[in-house]
């Protein structure tokens, strides 16, 4: 895997969590991350628990490489918020700010696939991961539901992208017109010394 690695948790974790029953935990390569780590955990009554750590430099937009770091950092929380609002998702709160953790009860897998679909939309190196994320969850075929909400992604993707673009556009053009003007001087320029040499010769 090119931005994820397989990773374990240390032995006081899990002494700590003694309801655990399985996870799955992955760690980013990528430094800063948006995300830096993502887990899953099934507990012996049935909860299940998405666990993932937002990098310390997440809302650092020249660390990021980007200006848009604290509004995509924010948009992602109150998308979860009203997720779990209108869902029975239990949002616990940690004593680390980084570290942020998702219970659902059993039969909430739906739901806890859409905070996955979130977390993809906010570090999009998660696409890597997914279907193994998803398939600890619930390796059930994907439902029309899932399906739908796979294709509202993609479709915000595609409306970020043509912004993007867009944006991009509007720069090079501006930079083209420049360029153009440039080029059409020198043109001139070389036409001009080309006429005046050819001149001098002809005398």
């Amino acid at each position: 895997m090119v931005n994820w690695q397989e990773g374990v948790y240390n032995s006081d974790y899990i002494l700590h969590h003694k309801s655990i029953v399985g996870q799955i935990k992955y760690e980013s390569k990528n430094d800063p991350a948006r995300l830096d780590e993502i887990s899953i955990e099934r507990h012996d009554n049935g909860d299940m628990c998405i666990l993932f750590t937002t990098h310390p430099d997440a809302t650092n937009d020249s660390r990021q490489g980007s200006i848009h770091a604290r509004l995509a950092f924010n948009t992602l929380f109150q998308a979860l918020q009203a997720l779990i609002q209108r869902s029975r998702l239990e949002y616990v709160t940690t004593n680390l700010e980084e570290v942020h953790c998702l219970r659902g009860r059993k039969g909430q897998e739906r739901q806890l696939i859409q905070a996955l679909i979130l977390l993809e939309e906010y570090d999009n190196t998660l696409a890597e991961i997914s279907k193994k994320l998803r398939d600890y969850i619930a390796p059930e075929r994907a439902s029309l539901e899932d399906l739908t909400d796979e294709i509202m992604l993609q479709k915000q993707r595609l409306h970020l992208l043509e912004q993007v673009l867009a944006e991009e556009a509007s720069g090079t053009k501006a930079r083209k017109t420049t360029a153009r003007s440039g080029f059409k001087q020198k043109a001139l320029a070389k036409r001009r010394t080309k006429t005046e040499t050819q001149r001098r010769r002809r005398a």
